[in-house]
């Protein structure tokens, strides 16, 4: 039950899917809304929803879905926001305390007790649940780079801020140093 009696949350991930279908991105149980979702409806779109009392949920379309993405949304006690790759595209009004289902636990890639029907056809990467709604740079910051540690001592930084997440981004080299302290 962590997503049980949030005020705010975060939701995030990265995600490049093989197919169209529904599938579950990041979530927590089935009787709730309380997940991510991916799936196509005529054309191809994701929903982040939450439930307070009731389930609501905000879409957006998303094209290029071979490609990565970063998939956000946020919750910040009254307004849900969906965010594409650091930038807004929807969001709905929403008030309330998130309601959680019996002994539920986060799941990435589908949902418990949903069967296969929901599950990810594709890649996830770093997923992320916050007890807080992030603003909408910190969306954008997040977008732009990853620090990412993948071995006992070993990290990975990646950053590219030489455009806004609106503008696109440019492959190109940069510089960048950073220094990470782990107890």
């Amino acid at each position: 039950k962590i997503l049980e009696n949030l005020t705010e949350l975060t939701l995030s991930a990265w995600v490049k899917s093989d197919s169209v279908s529904r599938q579950i991105i990041l979530g927590e149980a089935w009787s709730t809304a309380n997940h991510i979702e991916f799936y196509q409806t005529g054309s191809n779109n994701v929903s982040f929803g939450i439930t307070t009392g009731s389930g609501v949920y905000v879409h957006a379309n998303l094209t290029n879905i071979n490609d990565w993405h970063l998939i956000t949304g946020t919750y910040n006690g009254s307004l849900m926001v969906l965010y594409i790759d650091g930038v807004e595209q929807n969001s709905v009004a929403k008030t309330g305390t998130i309601d959680s289902g019996a002994n539920s636990l986060p799941s990435v890639g589908s949902l418990r007790g949903a069967g296969t029907s929901t599950y990810f056809n594709g890649l996830i990467d770093d997923p992320l649940i916050l007890n807080r709604s992030l603003s909408a740079d910190e969306v954008a910051q997040l977008y732009m780079s990853s620090l990412t540690k993948y071995d006992t001592d070993k990290w990975s930084l990646w950053v590219n801020q030489s455009r806004n997440a609106s503008d696109l981004l440019i492959d190109s080299s940069y510089t960048y140093q950073s220094f990470v302290y782990d107890k």
